[in-house]
């Protein structure tokens, strides 16, 4: 059993060990035949040099000769032996490389290939960009993704040093650190990965991009708080919010059907927006609904009040309401108001209890933000929030179910209030294109419910190309303006500063499609240049208080106080200049016009 055992896995090896034992084999079995002939057969009628050649080629074997039997036992033993167990040890060999190669075990010597780091919801999208760009795409994860598209695979651990450093990260052009975003420890694996690739590239021929995406606000506060300038080694690093940027696709990403191959310098048109827009003179009030809570919430919560800045509350005091539904909605409002105390310490927010008590919370100091909170306790089929979800006409309703159960999201969506399909447009968060939502849009019952996560807008800009031109382009517009020396271009500036003002630059150039939305249509006079500038501050406003800063008397960035977060006239004539230079630049900014 010990000895069959040993055959078995003898057979089973990969590595050459097979042909060695053969070779082993056939040179004794022919010393054998050799001494036989030499030893046994003494009358000179068969000399070694038969023996070879019969071995060798069993065709030899012809005709009468003498000791036949001699010979044809020597052929048939150069037939099973030699031949046939040549082929099969080779048909082994090649159906183990290929086995190799399908899980993952085998590795090439590729030069500007894109490594793809982890499987993720959004991995399909980004493999099939990749192949219309004609590159290689190498995917390197535990085990092979199910993805219909051209790449090659390499099983690896994303956060293992060892594995890392066989996978030509050095030679690549690209890599993405990706990884699903639910997993608890996605963050820790990608800032470990991060690290092991900034060392692995420290001796790249040639700058290497590589993009990181994060999933707990945590983490992005943290490597914020650093305030770590720019790249030391040839690694050039962008991070990613996961949620986040599911989030700014559905806001404000490209959701036309006919959307094309991806274009650096493509919007999408203000109707095809999800996000409500308001332009001067209009009244209404946007309103985003968010039912749900959790870390996709979150991020749809803070990205709206990233980009709903509008003429309307200069004109009239309307804010840009969001309000989340929930059970426990109390401990939630607590959380957010936790983690980011300076921004609802200035803003308006209220509390929306299960018996219906409101709990009010005023600005503290100047009430000057334009965007409020509202918190519901309650599940979204109780009446009070089928009242709150119920559209009015003095409000632009937008409404984003965010449950965590895929099942119970789909269910929450098609049982909303009936005007709600009518009026508002509607979003549900799935990790997977869903049958019933497609089946569900064809019936013209419920208007047409976008999928956050799956849709048109991540496919216009999977490889996160787009966010980070448009930021490149407003931080090289106060670089211009405001550093010396002077940067060659727009990447070399990009890659001096650290991710917190990555960060701000990337809000702002989402921001600044809402704002030419927002501004579209009017002759651009002075005041309504003005106008643009002083939304453009209420924006910047609220993006630094998102990201942790608090006001102060005097500016002191290291420890994330700035004394510029005030109403936009009680700036001086400078610092009102930077609102106005950035609305000033759109053209550049979104379409790479020179202005």
């Amino acid at each position: 059993m010990i000895l069959k055992r040993k055959i078995d896995l003898l057979l089973a090896k990969s590595n050459g060990a097979q042909l060695m034992w053969l070779l082993g084999l056939s040179v004794a079995s022919l010393a054998i035949a050799i001494v036989v002939a030499q030893w046994v057969f003494d009358d000179g009628t068969i000399v070694w040099q038969d023996v070879v050649a019969v071995f060798l080629d069993p065709g030899c074997f012809g005709g009468a000769g003498a000791h036949d039997w001699f010979r044809l036992i020597l052929a048939l033993l150069s037939v099973f032996l030699f031949s046939a167990l040549l082929v099969s040890v080779f048909t082994n060999l090649f159906e183990n490389i290929r086995e190799a190669a399908q899980v993952g075990e085998r590795r090439y010597a590729l030069r500007g290939h894109v490594l793809i780091l982890g499987h993720c919801a959004q991995l399909p999208v980004m493999v099939r960009a990749l192949n219309a760009q004609g590159r290689t795409v190498v995917v390197v994860d535990e085990e092979r993704p199910e993805v219909d598209a051209n790449f090659i695979f390499y099983k690896a651990a994303r956060h293992s040093h060892a594995d890392l450093a066989t996978i030509g990260a050095e030679r690549a052009a690209a890599i993405y650190v990706m990884g699903d975003a639910d997993d608890p420890a996605h963050d820790t694996k990608n800032l470990k990965a991060l690290a092991i690739l900034d060392d692995l590239c420290r001796q790249a021929p040639q700058p290497v991009h590589c993009y990181v995406t994060l999933a707990d606000y945590a983490t992005i506060e943290v490597l914020q708080y650093q305030r770590k300038a720019g790249a030391t080694g040839q690694l050039l690093v962008d991070t990613v919010n996961a949620y986040e940027y599911e989030a700014e696709q559905l806001l404000v990403g490209d959701t036309s059907s006919t959307s094309g191959a991806y274009s650096a310098t493509a919007s999408p048109a203000p109707s095809e927006a999800f996000l409500p827009v308001l332009r001067q003179g209009d009244e209404r009030r946007a309103h985003i609904v968010i039912i749900g809570t959790g870390a996709m919430a979150q991020s749809v919560a803070y990205t709206v009040a990233h980009l709903c800045h509008y003429p309307n509350y200069a004109e009239g005091g309307q804010r840009t309401r969001i309000t989340f539904i929930g059970e426990g909605m109390e401990a939630w409002q607590q959380h957010l108001v936790a983690s980011r105390p300076a921004l609802f310490a200035l803003s308006h927010h209220t509390l929306v209890q299960a018996d219906g008590h409101v709990v009010a919370h005023a600005p503290e100091g100047v009430d000057f933000l334009d965007v409020e909170w509202q918190f519901v306790d309650a599940a979204p089929s109780a009446p009070m929030a089928r009242r709150l979800l119920t559209p009015t006409p003095h409000e632009v309703l937008r409404v984003v179910v965010c449950q965590g159960d895929e099942r119970q999201a789909i269910n929450t969506a098609l049982h909303l209030p009936r005007a709600v399909y009518g009026a508002a447009k509607l979003a549900v968060w799935l990790k997977r294109p869903s049958e019933l939502v497609r089946r569900a849009n064809l019936t013209g019952m419920y208007g047409h419910i976008e999928i956050l996560g799956q849709g048109r807008g991540m496919q216009a800009d999977p490889l996160f190309l787009r966010r980070s031109l448009r930021g490149m382009r407003v931080n090289f517009v106060y670089h211009r303006a405001y550093v010396n020396p002077q940067a060659t271009d727009e990447r070399q500036a990009w890659y001096a500063i650290s991710e917190a003002d990555k960060y701000s630059s990337i809000i702002c150039g989402n921001a600044l499609l809402v704002r030419q939305w927002c501004f579209e249509g009017h002759n651009h006079s002075e005041a309504d240049r003005r106008a643009a500038y002083e939304a453009e501050h209420r924006r910047w406003v609220m993006s630094e208080l998102i990201m942790g800063f608090r006001p102060a008397a005097t500016t002191n960035k290291k420890v994330f106080e700035h004394a510029d977060l005030v109403p936009f006239e009680e700036l001086s004539a400078e610092e009102q200049g930077k609102d106005a230079i950035l609305i000033d630049a759109m053209p550049y900014i979104l379409y790479n016009v020179e202005c």
